[in-house]
């Protein structure tokens, strides 16, 4: 006797004992998947831009002054956030060129006008986001002799995957990473210990960004 066969249809799971005997359904009412909303032509957009109520992609022109007085413990009652922050912000320069490059491959192909102006908004974030933590950079880099390297390692890494794979993927990558970052920022903002204990140099460089992450 052939084993029954299971075939998903918009939801309904559908079960066939044999080629000689009529379907029947087990849950004729189900909602639709996410792939199936996604797959929607009419929900496709929709779905792609989902984002909470009220927030918004904002550019804010900000100046920072990152001057040689500044400590080089800046972060007092734990190395630990203080090195992996020194660290992230010596990778993001390259990292943040890369998201820019790889948005902007597919911004002329870009129809609806709300995701054209996130679009613009997204790459003038993350050049500001450059520029910021290239001053920062150099003044970490006058702290730690390993610092430069840091900052260099990355070009050549992401050099390497925009030579060996296509547009598509190199805007994966970008999602993946905004992913992760956000991560990191949520939980950034979540605690108040960061920004009561680091110099308020830093705390004002990580919290705007951390902001500005969740946004975008």
């Amino acid at each position: 006797m052939p084993k029954p066969t299971v075939r998903m249809d918009r939801g309904i799971h559908t079960v066939h004992a044999n080629n000689n005997t009529a379907p029947y359904t087990s849950s004729a009412n189900c909602k639709p998947s996410w792939r199936e909303q996604y797959e929607s032509n009419t929900s496709r957009e929709k779905f792609m831009r989902r984002r909470p109520d009220g927030v918004n992609i904002k550019v804010r022109k900000i100046n920072i002054g990152f001057e040689e007085t500044l400590p080089k413990r800046w972060f007092p009652v734990n190395g630990a956030p203080q090195m992996m922050c020194d660290v992230i912000s010596l990778l993001f320069p390259a990292g943040e060129r890369f998201f820019i490059d790889s948005v902007r491959h597919y911004k002329s192909q870009i129809t609806d006008p709300e995701l054209q102006r996130d679009v613009a908004a997204f790459i003038a974030q993350e050049s500001m986001h450059t520029q910021q933590h290239l001053k920062c950079n150099s003044l970490l880099k006058t702290h730690s002799k390993y610092a430069k390297m840091f900052e260099t390692v990355p070009f050549f890494i992401l050099k390497a995957v925009k030579i060996l794979f296509p547009a598509r993927t190199q805007l994966a990558v970008t999602c993946a990473l905004e992913h992760f970052t956000a991560l990191l920022s949520d939980q950034l903002l979540r605690n108040t210990h960061f920004e009561k204990h680091a110099n308020p140099v830093y705390a004002k460089l990580w919290m705007w960004h951390a902001i500005e992450e969740t946004e975008h």
